[in-house]
């Protein structure tokens, strides 16, 4: 499974690039950025990370992913981007990526982590992005905006940091950094471990008490 899903992904942000880079009438992102673009697929199938390490593998998916997004880099090259701030978008929505698939990887270690990951996210990455399009897009006025809760909460989504690159909405210099995603990460994967540990402990204990029974 995880080789279909990687290669799906793969050939998914792939065409789309080189679509663009093709000149193909049928298709073009302009104005949106392609590394935002190739950053928002492959966060899209971080969703198979949840389920453990036969249906995803971060290095592997880095791997993957490089390519596509040095294709990504060209293209946005290719319609004005500066060298600096195309390289610096492919890098950062490459740690992005890696980071979010090692959480998830190490909650589905453990069954209390699977479930710890799997609802974080569908609630963070997924839900709570959608939860603020459907208040801003569904509105009637045009000006509306969500609570500031919860577009706070919304930042820390890849999916959602992945769409603002995307769509060029991302503030300029340091602020345009993924700080908030890869700080989810990095308390996912605390957490992760932490569950890990308990788990084992728990095992440890059960398997002392019956050797003494």
């Amino acid at each position: 499974m995880r080789g279909l899903v990687l290669a799906c992904t793969f050939a998914v942000s792939a065409a789309s690039v080189l679509l663009e880079l093709a000149g193909s009438p049928a298709w073009s992102l302009a104005p949106a950025s392609h590394v935002g673009w190739v950053a928002l697929v492959w966060s899209a199938a971080l969703t198979f990370a949840g389920f453990g390490e036969r249906a995803w593998s971060a290095t592997a998916s880095a791997a993957a992913c490089l390519p596509v997004l040095a294709l990504a880099v060209g293209a946005d090259l290719r319609v004005g981007d500066a060298w600096i701030d195309a390289c610096v978008r492919a890098l950062a929505a490459l740690a992005v990526i890696v980071a979010w698939g090692v959480a998830l990887g190490r909650c589905a270690r453990s069954e209390l982590g699977a479930r710890v990951g799997r609802t974080a996210w569908f609630v963070l990455a997924l839900g709570v992005p959608a939860l603020v399009a459907a208040l801003e897009w569904g509105s009637a006025d045009e000006a509306a905006r969500a609570p500031a809760w919860l577009a706070f909460a919304s930042e820390a989504s890849p999916v959602a940091w992945s769409r603002d690159l995307a769509a060029r909405q991302l503030p300029s210099g340091w602020r345009a950094l993924p700080l908030a995603p890869l700080g989810a990460a990095a308390l996912l994967f605390a957490g992760a471990t932490r569950f890990a540990g308990a788990t084992r402990f728990a095992g440890a204990t059960r398997f002392g008490r019956k050797e003494r029974a």
